[in-house]
């Protein structure tokens, strides 16, 4: 029997009281739970990937968390699919940066400077490999981008601070409402003498409904 994943932007009780019903018609209701739970599940997913967003934190406590990208050297870091709260340090081939204090010193900045409305940045400004160490950095012409280590705090939602943003939580009832009622995702249905014209999916977005999809387009995130 599918469970809801951790990743689950919604639970079962709220997608039935927004679907406004608490089990199908001729079907129990731990049935009913486990096509609910399918579909929260799929649609949860499909809203992190197309925003590009963190919405929980990956400990689950709060904790710090050391995660590894690729730098290229060019100054700048996107952390997508990530969204980084705090940091507690940041190394580069072994080597500790410093953050700036807003006078133009220090080895890092992360931006925007004053993090974006969910209170995460979104990517990291970063001097040239020049500033930060021998020119052994770059000596290999095979291989041009080296670590970088971020040690902090990451996803939106945390334990004693906010939750899953508005948004993502709105998006996921109205993309699982749809799914449920419209498994097979049909541009339209008869009913009688009646067309019943389906709300459009949006194409590379998993199949979320265009409703799903204007909830969370101001959160999707902007790469530079």
């Amino acid at each position: 029997m599918p469970t809801l994943s951790a990743n689950a932007l919604v639970s079962v009780p709220d997608a039935q009281a927004w679907i406004r019903r608490s089990h199908a018609a001729g079907q129990s209701a731990t049935d009913d739970t486990t096509l609910l739970e399918l579909a929260i599940n799929g649609v949860s997913a499909a809203l992190i990937n197309y925003t590009e967003r963190e919405p929980f934190d990956p400990t689950g406590s709060n904790a710090d968390l050391a995660r590894t990208f690729e730098y290229d050297g060019s100054g700048f870091l996107n952390l997508a699919p990530y969204d980084l709260r705090s940091i507690t340090s940041i190394t580069l081939g072994g080597q500790t940066l410093s953050a700036t204090t807003g006078a133009g010193d220090g080895d890092y900045v992360p931006m925007p400077r004053n993090k974006n409305r969910w209170g995460t940045y979104d990517y990291l400004i970063i001097r040239g490999y020049f500033k930060l160490g021998p020119s052994h950095f770059l000596s290999s012409p095979i291989l041009r981008t080296r670590d970088i280590v971020i040690t902090g705090k990451w996803g939106i939602s945390y334990s004693g601070g906010p939750g899953v943003p508005d948004e993502m939580y709105q998006a996921c009832l109205i993309g699982v409402d749809d799914r449920y009622r419209n498994p097979e995702q049909a541009a339209q249905r008869g009913a009688g003498e009646f067309q019943i014209v389906e709300e459009p999916r949006v194409p590379g977005s998993g199949g979320l409904p265009q409703g799903a999809i204007d909830e969370v387009e101001p959160l999707r995130r902007v790469v530079l």
